[in-house]
């Protein structure tokens, strides 16, 4: 049963209070997108912890579920050989969903094998009327845009799932971390 446009919206919320505060805004930008998006987009998710994608995934199909959107995901793994054989199940369930998460491990796609999704991205896009999202680590993200250059122009947007930082972390070189909010009642350093 397909909920309201309200219902909908109140479920996008409760769910992303569900997830790690980093995950909050690219969770509401990307389910907005694949409930009002056009229907063939291809998408881009990053999520180095395996349970925060899980939980990401998991929070997206239940909102999609209230919209009235099935999905399918297709880990992809030495079963899936090749870009042809990888094209042919993102046809074959495009017709049953709409929208497909593609779970890239992270040495599947290879330059060659983006090269070669780079030359059929037209044809996936008329066969494949779905919303695909393709959730990689940052180095494949990073290839995409080099060697499938064209199929990258047609992205629909690239988010972020990352995990809560961990209280007393120290920051990997060239990231940045919110300084620590001063505690109530304490008006900071003064002049």
């Amino acid at each position: 049963m397909v909920n309201s446009p309200f219902t909908i919206a109140q479920a996008r919320l409760a769910e992303a209070r569900q997830l790690p505060g980093p995950c909050h805004d690219d969770f509401l930008r990307l389910s907005l997108t694949l409930i009002h998006g056009p229907p063939f987009q291809w998408l881009l998710a990053m999520s180095p912890d395996e349970g925060v994608r899980r939980q990401v995934i998991d929070a997206l199909d239940r909102v999609l579920e209230r919209a009235g959107l099935r999905s399918d995901r297709l880990p992809l793994s030495d079963e899936i050989a090749d870009v042809p054989m990888l094209e042919a199940w993102l046809v074959n369930n495009a017709r049953q969903s709409p929208v497909l998460h593609v779970i890239g491990g992270p040495v599947w796609f290879d330059a060659a094998r983006w090269e070669a999704l780079d030359i059929r991205r037209e044809r996936l896009a008329a066969l494949a009327r779905s919303r695909l999202v393709f959730w990689l680590d940052e180095e494949a993200i990073a290839l995409a845009s080099l060697r499938a250059p064209d199929l990258w122009s047609w992205r629909g947007g690239v988010y972020a799932f990352l995990p809560a930082p961990v209280q007393g972390a120290q920051p990997r070189p060239g990231v940045e971390m919110a300084l620590p909010t001063p505690p109530r009642g304490d008006p900071g350093p003064t002049s």
